[in-house]
């Protein structure tokens, strides 16, 4: 017997799900619409179009919270339909001059094939990829087919005559190419029709049925609810016994030409329409079909029917448009059902004194900043010992390009998790105590500032082990924070100069090596966070002044060059950690408050544009550490004790929805690759079959480089079990985490590689994901590892290891590796043939 999703949740630690969203205003679109139509693009935005005789379209980017244009269509369109087909192409099919589609590949309007004109019709995607037409009127009268697009040839076919033709009808496409209709504006609205390639049969709805939802459920059982005759009742197909049934409950208010959107966790939320007097409703309600409940109607704070409801990757489901009963309207909101908790993680295998967390090719990584033990997890969760860390107090680590974990400190090291060890970096001085760091589009490491305070950059090139001096800081700085923006240049602010803390910030420009004035905080600060979102701003948030803790917050924005409020953290902290979450959220975690360690954490939201509270950590963290794991979910430690905490955003997917993806594991900037998987369409369409909604199982993919910065290369074909994507062209060389989200529900992220493969031809300049482009091969960078001293001779302790002394060579900083006790700094270049054959053959398996 199934359990209902809440009790689910609490049995296996989850926190129960919730009836009533909370409710945000996403920003006006500057076009009033109704009767419009919406489509989620596979870059992971929103196209609206047409509505109330516009013939506008606009793009909503959830990212950034803004719109833009998406384009001037060829004529108006309202009470039409909106398609998709499977490369991104949408299809608007009305009753003239004309249909007209959006074409991905020149990302603009054009004329498409004619099918029969019809308004008030309904398009859906079959199982088979081919778009179906049904009901509608061309003017004269109901449209008595339904037609097929085959997008090989681009002509409509015939898909057999409808038993009752009508307007206003609900299509859901069904397992095996069929297909329901059900109910709309004629003389048998309380018909529905089951059809499939042998024709159709119909079947007496229990009731009239016109401007209702038809929605697919997660287990394929079809809901149709609402309609202006009956709006109360519920009815549910099941496609396998071909029957129907009435569910356990009736919503508690009726409505028509209302949104339908399944949710994550498989409940549908219905919202907005009109009630039995035609009055507009600022309601929504959700149904559980686990347990055939509705809940208790939760306020939207706007009355909208004839709107559109879309879900959208991070989960959320934005309505936007609509008719208010006085006039169309510009606004949009979000609906935001999730429930975030914290659940136990593998605790840490030792008590540490300052434990600390990184990553390596998504890995997370574990040290103990006040001794040597370090580990790695693996992939059931458990942690696994490596070799003692080098001494390394209050570095700061970030991954480099290629996947490898590098701290930035006192000295300079990090950890290869292809060879299984430790490395440690000459450098042409005595190391960057209290120096900021970030990388660079070229691969490079900015490190800026230290102790002294110091005025002092240098760039650090790991894939030849070298050093070279770049323009100095305008002012000497120590503890500053600084992150990587698009485009390749680095934001540096705060910290302390030789007179004190600083509001100022900086911008070091990489294609000119110089730092121009950014503009100031609102106050000056240490011990903050500075965290880049998806959409290219990044957050500051908390710290402290002279003054003591402070709680204030303000975002970055490049394109201005300008910092404007963020609201205020809940409680005043400093030395805090942030982590970018897949929703676009930042979750703030932890710290010093006014009275000492916190136990709290709280969310940033761009939307709404400032701070909300989130899930208590089990005990109190003055200097946790995080970083986000391979599943979405940020792993939290810290000193006070050994337990591991992850955070999960409560979105409430049941793990067998997941998509999943394979490999290939590698491609090149603006190269074309097809990647197989698994449920990559979804386990349902996601939303209502009606004329108002486009279903939005698609996958938005996303990759994550080490940086930090996120970038959508928008799907160009997908089914089930492939999706083609472009690899975008300006996309840095490197490692990255590739992940899709379908409906709201997340995969777990896959390693995928950008640039040519060590040993594959290149031209000089060309972009090597590792080492650099010599003599016409990408060559493997210099392997600095970390090695016992006085051991006789020397190995890397790799799998691909061969016979043979190492070769021992200057690394171009002008230096010598110092002796002594676990001081010894070898650089080996492996040259042997054996080692590179063995190294490619171990990527190829992998």
């Amino acid at each position: 017997m199934e359990l209902p999703l809440a009790l689910l949740g609490l049995l296996i630690g989850g926190a129960p799900v919730v009836d009533a969203p909370t409710v945000l205003w996403a920003l006006d679109s500057g076009v009033a619409r109704a009767d419009h139509g919406a489509a989620l693009m596979p870059d992971g935005r929103v196209m609206v179009v047409g509505g109330s005789a516009s013939r506008s379209t606009q793009l909503y980017d959830p990212a950034s919270n803004s719109w833009s244009d998406g384009g001037r269509g060829m004529d108006s369109h309202a009470f039409y339909s909106l398609a998709r087909l499977q490369d991104g192409t949408l299809i608007v099919v009305d009753n003239g001059p004309f249909y007209e589609w959006w074409l991905p590949a020149t990302q603009s309007w054009d004329v498409a094939p004619p099918g029969t004109p019809r308004q008030e019709g309904v398009a859906v995607l079959l199982s088979s990829g081919q778009l179906l037409t049904g009901c509608g009127n061309d003017g004269t009268g109901s449209v008595d087919t339904f037609e097929r697009f085959d997008q090989e040839s681009n002509v409509w076919l015939d898909a057999g005559a409808q038993l009752f033709p009508d307007d206003l009808c609900a299509l859901s496409p069904l397992p095996g190419d069929r297909w329901l209709k059900t109910g709309g504006v004629g003389s048998a609205s309380d018909v529905a029709e089951l059809w499939s390639a042998d024709g159709g049969r119909p079947y007496t709805l229990q009731y009239d049925r016109q401007e209702h939802t038809s929605t697919i459920l997660p287990d394929g059982r079809v809901l149709v609810t609402g309609g202006t005759s009956s709006p109360f009742p519920v009815e549910i197909f099941d496609p396998v016994t071909e029957t129907w049934e009435a569910p356990g409950s009736s919503p508690s208010e009726g409505r028509f030409a209302a949104s339908a959107t399944v949710l994550p966790d498989g409940r549908v939320v219905v919202a907005g329409g009109f009630n039995g007097s035609g009055r507009a409703v600022d309601t929504g309600e959700v149904y559980d079909p686990l347990t055939g409940l509705w809940s208790a109607p939760f306020q939207l704070g706007l009355r909208r029917g004839v709107h559109v409801g879309v879900m959208l990757p991070n989960g959320r489901v934005f309505l936007t448009g609509g008719d208010d009963d006085v006039s169309s309207t510009q606004s949009s909101q979000l609906l935001d059902f999730s429930s975030p908790f914290m659940t136990a993680g593998p605790g840490l295998p030792q008590p540490m004194a300052a434990p600390r967390l990184g990553t390596a090719r998504g890995v997370p990584v574990l040290w103990d900043d006040h001794g040597t033990a370090a580990y790695r997890l693996n992939p059931e969760a458990g942690w696994v010992a490596l070799p003692p860390a080098p001494a390394n107090p209050g570095a700061v680590a970030l991954t480099l390009r290629d996947g490898r974990l590098l701290r930035v400190g006192a000295a300079i090291d990090g950890y290869d998790p292809e060879r299984g060890a430790w490395f440690t970096v000459p450098t042409p001085d005595a190391g960057h105590p209290g120096a900021a760091a970030a990388l660079l589009r070229t691969g490079e490491v900015l490190v800026a500032g230290g102790d002294g305070p110091s005025k002092g950059v240098e760039l650090f090139d790991p894939r030849t082990a070298t050093w070279s001096r770049t323009e100095d800081l305008p002012t000497a700085t120590r503890g500053a924070q600084a992150v990587s923006l698009p485009g390749g240049d680095v934001l540096l602010c705060g910290g302390e100069t030789g007179t004190g803390l600083t509001d100022w910030c900086w911008i070091y420009t990489a294609s000119t090596a110089h730092w121009t004035f950014g503009v100031r905080f609102s106050g000056a600060r240490r011990g903050f966070s500075l965290t880049p979102l998806e959409s290219g701003l990044v957050l500051a948030a908390g710290g402290e002044n002279d003054g003591g803790v402070v709680a204030t917050a303000e975002v970055f924005r490049p394109s201005s060059i300008s910092w404007t409020p963020a609201g205020s953290l809940l409680q005043p902290r400093a030395g805090h950690a942030a982590v970018r979450l897949r929703n676009g959220q930042v979750l703030v975690i932890g710290g010093s408050g006014t009275t000492g360690a916190l136990l709290t954490t709280e969310r940033f939201d761009l939307v709404m544009g400032g701070f909300t509270g989130g899930p208590d950590l089990g005990v109190a963290r003055a200097a946790p550490s995080a970083v986000m794991g391979m599943d979405g979910r940020p792993l939290i430690c810290g000193a006070e004790d050994v337990r591991v905490e992850v955070f999960d955003e409560g979105r409430g997917a049941q793990p067998e929805w997941a998509p999943t993806l394979e490999g290939p594991p590698r491609g090149s900037p603006g190269q074309a690759l097809t990647v197989t998987g698994t449920r990559i369409t979804g386990v349902t369409p996601g939303s209502s079959g009606d004329l108002r909604n486009s279903p939005s199982n698609l996958p938005v993919l996303a990759l994550e480089g080490p940086d930090d910065l996120l970038v959508r290369p928008g799907a160009i074909g997908w089914t089930d079990s492939r999706v083609t994507f472009q690899v975008p062209p300006s996309t840095a060389a490197g490692w990255y985490a590739l992940s899709a989200s379908v409906n709201g529900i997340e995969s777990e992220a896959k390693p995928f590689v950008v640039g040519l493969d060590t040993g594959q031809s290149c031209d000089a300049g060309a972009e090597c994901a590792a080492g650099t482009c010599a003599a016409g091969i990408c060559a493997d960078p210099p392997e600095i590892i970390w090695v016992p001293p006085d051991s006789g001779t020397v190995t890397d302790g790799g799998a691909d290891a061969g016979g043979g002394p190492p070769l021992e060579v200057d690394v171009g900083c002008g230096c010598a590796a110092a002796p002594g006790a676990w001081g010894a700094l070898i650089l080996l270049i492996a040259l042997r043939a054996g080692v590179s054959r063995a190294r490619r053959a171990k990527r190829a398996r992998d």
